[in-house]
């Protein structure tokens, strides 16, 4: 509470109290005398359902906190379709077949990723001795963590635990100019929010994320591309497309879609799904951004109508 505030409850918060405990007695009134009920538990009705609802809404979203319309009904047909799989019993083929995305879809986001791809200034990416951050590299080895630890728990073979993460050493490619001290700045970023546990992401991981955050960076800088990559029906399959091409076009494609594990896994068949993941932070990001400016720019609007 600030200097100058009174004591108290907002005059929602108030009202909202007010109506809730109007409620409750009335209830409590119906279920014990018209219902014979002995007792009503009123402190089992409370809003949680509801709150992991629309948490799930966020989280399906990219974690964005202000969620379109069409990602509403995108999240609530996946909620659905999840209680209907599990009613059902369905097998993992027929649930894949299910989602499959239709051929015409494919072609359209090859086509769409291939006129990005013609607009860009480059048609491949830096090596790994080229790739320069400013100040970012802890915030990308966090998150490539992140995905490491996501795609561990999804994949069934121990095996390729070595492709997506390894145990406290920090990565060895050397990145920045001065390698010893961009490798403590990306240890002790994540040493400040690591409370046991936190994943360390493998080279190939933490290589694939700055590439695709070099991506991200070449489709915004320019005004069109973004313009154009924001019409985009599927951006982030387009984009998933378009970082797969540049990574065939330059020296990485050996040292990322070369790696396999013992049992002959390829690390190729991760990189769409760590672009994706890393594509939903970005997302998140930018949408962010966004609603800041416009938000700014009413509050300034209001300021000017104030004071004429």
């Amino acid at each position: 509470m600030t200097k100058g505030t009174k004591a108290g409850l907002s005059r929602e918060t108030f009202l909202a109290a007010q109506h809730t405990a109007n409620v409750l007695q009335e209830l409590a009134n119906y279920l014990l005398t018209e219902k014979g009920f002995q007792y009503a538990l009123l402190g089992k009705i409370n809003s949680d359902p509801l709150e992991q609802r629309f948490g799930w809404y966020r989280q399906l979203a990219g974690a964005n906190y202000f969620i379109s319309v069409r990602q509403f009904l995108e999240a609530e047909r996946k909620i659905r379709f999840k209680s209907l799989v599990n009613v059902n019993k369905l097998t993992m083929t027929e649930v894949t077949d299910i989602f499959r995305e239709p051929e015409g879809h494919k072609a359209k986001i090859n086509e769409e990723g291939d006129k990005l791809l013609a607009c860009l200034s480059s048609d491949n990416l830096c090596s790994e001795s080229d790739v320069q951050l400013s100040g970012e590299e802890g915030v990308v080895y966090y998150i490539g963590g992140y995905i490491a630890r996501s795609l561990l728990k999804r994949t069934k073979c121990k095996s390729c635990s070595s492709l997506l993460a390894k145990n406290r050493s920090p990565p060895n490619l050397e990145l920045l100019e001065d390698y010893e001290e961009g490798s403590s700045k990306k240890e002790e970023f994540c040493q400040l929010l690591n409370r046991g546990g936190l994943v360390t992401p493998s080279d190939h991981v933490y290589l694939t994320c700055m590439h695709v955050l070099q991506l991200k960076a070449e489709l915004f800088d320019d005004d069109y591309t973004q313009e154009l990559f924001l019409a985009s029906s599927f951006p982030r399959a387009v984009f998933v497309n378009i970082l797969t091409k540049k990574i065939l076009n330059t020296s990485a494609s050996d040292s990322i879609f070369s790696q396999v594990c013992v049992s002959s896994h390829s690390f190729q068949a991760f990189v769409p799904s760590i672009a994706a993941k890393f594509f939903n932070c970005m997302s998140k990001n930018f949408v962010q951004s966004i609603n800041d400016k416009i938000h700014a720019d009413r509050k300034r609007g209001n300021v000017k109508e104030s004071s004429s």
